[in-house]
């Protein structure tokens, strides 16, 4: 997808909706009061305040904002990295796990065309000297030509946070910790949020009350939605990231299998995962084909489930 193009959609419809954007600006300072909701914008040498009745924050992985507003950020990150190169007849993508690769994650080399390629890698630790080892391997490195951008680098969260809302403050997207865990995905997740944060705001306007109390339905609502998918999706990169490389083997060769082929065809969904890795951990032969690869080397753990999110915590204003 070309993300570029897609972001600047998404601002050519909102501005034509009424939106406008400052830009070359920073906001600095956020602060909540009984009326309004104060940000303190940077422009330049120059810092103004402007004033609204709730303020959205969508700052993807920059938490500087969260304890202003009295809220905490996401508490893991994926940390990643891209940079494009040109190639020559590039016309797949490309997915590459492994502990020497990039360990409990996967690094990639996506096409943009057939003569420029993107190549990254994600991992809990720093995916700098890992991006760097992938792009020497002598699966690549004969394959790529010069750099034609800077490496990339970003943070993306992978837990959600313990509370989105605040007096007046709501999160949204990355900023929240909307994200699928596994993959480090995020668009879809965002959008929908986005739909239920404007609908919490709007029914808020309505009734001219933006405490977190009138806001806490933003907070059940998306975790009614994505929630199940996130616990699920924190489960299974657990469990993925604790695999070694023969147990990861094992795992693909299971996929092969026909009763698993059968679940892909029933529930797999891009951005639903529960329905599929639920149903393939109630799978007997899942658990045998992992024992008996491990066996020549060790005990295998499953890890223990993380806290599922599926309901909102009490919020108090």
């Amino acid at each position: 997808m070309d993300r570029a193009r897609f972001d600047q959609l998404l601002a050519d419809e909102a501005a034509g909706l009424g939106a406008h954007y400052w830009l070359g600006s920073r906001a600095v300072r956020i602060e909540a009061g009984e009326r309004d909701v104060a940000v303190e914008i940077e422009r330049g040498a120059r810092r103004q305040t402007v004033r609204a009745a709730c303020c959205i924050l969508a700052t993807g992985s920059n938490r500087q904002l969260h304890a202003m507003a009295g809220l905490t950020p996401p508490s893991r990150y994926l940390d990643c990295v891209q940079a494009e190169y040109s190639a020559r007849d590039w016309s797949e993508v490309e997915v590459y796990v492994g502990q020497s690769v990039a360990p409990g994650s996967f690094g990639w080399a996506a096409p943009v065309d057939r003569d420029r390629v993107r190549i990254g890698v994600c991992v809990m630790g720093s995916a700098l000297s890992c991006f760097h080892r992938l792009v020497a391997s002598p699966r690549l490195a004969g394959r790529l030509g010069l750099p034609l951008s800077p490496v990339r680098k970003r943070r993306v969260p992978i837990s959600p946070v313990g509370r989105s809302v605040a007096d007046r403050v709501l999160l949204v997207g990355d900023a929240a910790g909307q994200v699928k865990p596994l993959t480090g995905g995020g668009i879809y997740y965002s959008i929908a949020c986005a739909d239920l944060a404007a609908r919490a705001v709007t029914e808020a306007a309505a009734v001219g009350d933006f405490s977190a109390r009138q806001l806490e339905g933003y907070e059940r609502d998306w975790r009614a939605l994505i929630g199940r998918n996130v616990t699920v999706s924190r489960y299974t990169r657990r469990l993925l990231a604790h695999s070694s490389d023969e147990q990861f083997d094992a795992l693909v060769e299971l996929f092969q299998a026909a009763e698993v082929q059968e679940l892909i065809a029933r529930h797999a969904d891009f951005d639903a995962h529960h329905h599929f890795f639920a149903a393939l951990f109630r799978l007997p032969k899942f658990w045998t084909t992992i024992a008996r690869r491990i066996a020549r080397g060790g005990a295998v753990a499953r890890p223990p489930l993380p806290q599922p999110i599926a309901s909102a915590p009490a919020i108090h204003s």
